[in-house]
């Protein structure tokens, strides 16, 4: 398979008053194109962190960061920005909707920042709500969905700008149970069709879904 994203002996640490609180301790691993992985740990784990470095929002203190063949801690504030808009989809768990606007609606909206004609990115949103199953509510305003519903349209609007990685992070943390295991079938397919995704979660039973975890402890990363 082909290496998509590397990290080498990573760190970063914030400074506390007069201390500096080291977060990341040499965390190295890679991720093939294709990939779906889960980052495991407790709150205060480091796993937060670890995420905002893979997603281009902070920058790391010494090591590297390759991803899609480029090296990321080489890059100023507007090209991480640039690289997050072209390269990554964010899935939270609070799912960041536009309250007033309809699934459409909020679905389009990376396309006509982008650029897209309004009918262009009408075609592609609507290929991306069938994609998850949203059809059916495609003029629904967030408040007449579903828990489930509403992260089905928050993964559409990320999917929507076919982005090189899709960074999920804990998903199903709003979701009952039975909602929560939809939408990791629904992970489960889109890795199915080459999907390459990252899920940062504190939950095993929520790991187990995906095909390989790397839990963090301490600010250290194992297999």
């Amino acid at each position: 398979m082909e290496r998509f994203l590397t990290l080498e002996k990573v760190n970063k640490s914030y400074a506390m008053g007069q201390e500096r609180l080291h977060v990341l301790k040499d965390v190295s691993f890679g991720v093939e194109k294709g990939e779906y992985l889960t980052i495991l740990g407790p709150s205060g784990s480091g796993k937060s962190t670890l995420m905002n470095i893979i997603g281009c929002m902070d920058t790391l203190d010494s090591g590297t960061y390759e991803l899609d063949g480029e090296a990321v801690q080489e890059y100023g504030d507007n090209e991480l920005t640039l690289l997050r808009n072209r390269k990554i989809g964010f899935i939270f768990q609070k799912y960041h909707l536009i309250p007033q606007y309809t699934a459409l609606q909020n679905v389009i909206m990376p396309l006509l920042l982008r650029g897209l004609s309004r009918s262009e990115a009408i075609c592609e949103a609507e290929e991306s709500i069938r994609l998850v199953g949203l059809w059916d509510r495609i003029t629904h305003r967030p408040n007449e969905l579903s828990g489930g519903q509403q992260q089905r349209v928050a993964i559409a609007r990320a999917l929507v700008t076919k982005p090189a990685l899709l960074l999920a992070d804990e998903p199903t943390g709003a979701l009952d149970s039975a909602t929560g295991k939809e939408i990791l079938k629904l992970f489960q397919k889109l890795n199915d069709t080459g999907n390459t995704i990252i899920m940062i979660s504190h939950d095993v039973n929520v790991a187990q879904s995906s095909r390989r975890i790397l839990t963090i402890s301490d600010g250290r990363l194992e297999e």
